[in-house]
């Protein structure tokens, strides 16, 4: 019988916290690619920089040789710019999945910062169907489950997004069933659907 409250204290550690980011910056991409015209406008502004740039460099060689800039060469940065447009486009397209994978290696690549490192340390997590109380040396919070955007779940944690982070590693747990019991009562009271694991742990 699953129990109608959880109290679970447990320290988490910068392995914890760097899973957590690991997961945000997933999500954060995986939603970047679902929404195709956030992705447009993103490959849109990085192509027109990308033609400017290189017009830009194709100018200074000129310069660098001394040779006459023609006024209508200025024509060179609107064709350049919708040159980059087209190219990035066509490219961020026929890759866009391997796009994604490396621009989350690239946001998760860098260590904690000293903000990260506030959330070490020990955690007293209670729960109930009235909704969960985290404690920590910073203080405490109390939300309500209607809050909840997204419960994750893998093989060695469960993160729980609201806009605050409860991040539950394996070990606050005696025993796999108490995690399971644990995971089915937060996704009833929750009213959530497990998502998928994007990440790598």
């Amino acid at each position: 019988m699953t129990p109608s409250t959880f109290e679970l204290n447990y320290e988490l550690t910068s392995e914890d916290v760097t899973a957590w980011k690991n997961f945000w910056h997933a999500n954060f991409v995986a939603r970047l690619m679902q929404h195709s015209r956030v992705f447009n406008l993103f490959v849109l502004i990085l192509g027109a920089i990308i033609g400017l740039a290189v017009v830009g460099v194709f100018r200074l060689i000129v310069w660098a040789a001394g040779l006459t800039w023609d006024p209508m060469l200025y024509w060179l940065y609107f064709y350049g710019a919708i040159g980059g447009v087209v190219v990035t486009f066509v490219v961020f397209r026929s890759k866009r999945s391997e796009f994604g994978k490396k621009l989350i290696k690239r946001l998760s690549r860098d260590g904690l910062s000293e903000k990260d490192k506030d959330f070490l340390g020990h955690r007293t997590l209670t729960a109930s169907m009235d909704g969960f109380t985290i404690e920590s040396p910073q203080g405490s919070t109390t939300r309500k489950w209607n809050v909840v955007n997204c419960v994750h779940v893998t093989e060695t944690h469960v993160f729980i997004q609201a806009d605050v982070a409860v991040v539950v590693p394996r070990h606050a747990f005696s025993t796999d069933t108490d995690r399971d019991q644990f995971i089915e009562a937060v996704m009833n009271w929750s009213q959530q659907v497990p998502s998928e694991d994007n990440t790598t742990e």
